[in-house]
């Protein structure tokens, strides 16, 4: 389902350029960056977003990040995925460390539309925390972590970019 679209024929050849990147990592992370950019720009004069923001619903790989102050972990080094549920309200963040240790977050979410710039909005805020070792033994607490935002500039399938209210792009991919 195409929500938010490149509209040009370059803005299509750099989201192949961000698709390449989610499968492979391999792409520099200067073209990932002007890509990102590229599908910005072009996609600043659309009005109409279909399906938002249950397009969004499902596990998604969080893949790259920028601007980092650590250019090699601009892309994302561990395995970590939002899983959204934008019916319930409720969004998740795992991070994978190894066979040892994964972290989650858990956490609500809800959906506006900027008045401004007509942008798609996902507002988010972790209010528990758990800590698995060796995949067994659980550690919960709660947090009170600070109302984050995702502002939506590509929302296609497969494929989603956003501006973090933290301030890098994202770039992220739906898993299967």
């Amino acid at each position: 389902m195409l929500v938010l679209a490149a509209s040009s024929e370059r803005s299509g050849q750099a989201a192949m350029t961000l698709r390449d990147a989610c499968r492979s990592k391999r792409v520099p992370p200067e073209e990932v960056l002007a890509a990102l950019r590229q599908v910005e720009a072009a996609n600043q004069q659309q009005a109409m977003v279909q399906g938002f923001p249950s397009a969004l619903t499902g596990k998604w790989r969080l893949v790259f990040s920028s601007p980092s102050p650590i250019k090699q972990w601009q892309y994302i080094p561990i395995p970590e995925f939002a899983e959204i549920d934008a019916d319930a309200g409720t969004i998740s963040l795992v991070s994978i460390l190894g066979p040892v240790l994964s972290n989650s977050f858990k956490g609500s979410c809800t959906f506006d539309q900027d008045p401004a710039s007509g942008r798609f909005v996902m507002n988010f805020s972790f209010s528990s925390a758990e800590a698995r070792w060796f995949g067994r033994w659980n550690t919960k607490s709660e947090v009170g972590l600070k109302r984050k935002s995702y502002t939506f500039f590509l929302l296609d399938g497969d494929l989603a970019a956003a501006n973090s209210s933290g301030g890098p792009k994202t770039l992220m991919s739906r898993e299967q």
